[in-house]
């Protein structure tokens, strides 16, 4: 038989090794911190990253996220056809005032050129299918088609403002530099005839 101190001596070494739901949950609760901690940090580097690819445009770094990420994402809560059209066209529309920008700070190349067009006609392709799947007798349809249709009418007029701005500025920058030139020449011969 145990004497009550050798019974007391044995439940205390026995407790002693296994760890009590006051450390374990402390341990927990730490660890469940950490966790709370990095997935709010996560999601404020998203959400500031995805706020910043906004304003970007082919070339820039965040445009990727703003494509990729972002603007696929804002695809899934668009779940009626009405609004998919819509969401597609706004896309379509985009991927022009993007070119415009980048036209008119004469940044753009052939690459960035050929790749703005084949994502304008994927979301225009994207658009004609959501605006088949409406009702064709819908009022709802000829607005989103009328919109869609005087935003690509501007953008079309911006596109061309600004391409004969350019025009003319680079006609005009030919011009001076033929001047420059000629100038050059000039002071090139009075030198030879000096000599």
């Amino acid at each position: 038989q145990m004497s009550p101190e050798e019974k007391k001596a044995v439940l205390q070494n026995i407790l002693r090794g296994i760890p009590s739901f006051r450390t374990s949950y402390r341990y927990f609760g730490v660890l469940h911190y950490h966790v709370l901690a990095f997935s709010l940090v996560a999601v404020v580097l998203f959400v500031g990253a995805s706020v910043a690819a906004e304003g970007s445009l082919p070339g820039d770094t965040l445009y990727a996220v703003k494509v990729d990420v972002t603007e696929p994402l804002r695809d899934l809560v668009r779940l009626s056809p009405e609004r998919q059209a819509a969401w597609e066209g706004e896309k379509a529309i985009r991927r022009l005032e993007e070119v415009q920008i980048l036209v008119s700070e004469n940044k753009v190349d052939d690459k960035q050129i050929q790749k703005a067009e084949e994502r304008f006609n994927a979301h225009k392709n994207a658009w004609n299918s959501a605006v088949s799947a409406m009702a064709t007798s819908s009022k709802e349809t000829s607005d989103i088609s009328s919109k869609f249709k005087d935003k690509i009418k501007q953008s079309s007029k911006s596109i061309e403002n600004i391409n004969a701005d350019a025009l003319r500025n680079e006609a005009k920058r030919q011009e001076e530099e033929a001047e420059r030139r000629l100038e050059e020449q000039k002071k090139i011969e009075k030198e030879r005839e000096k000599q």
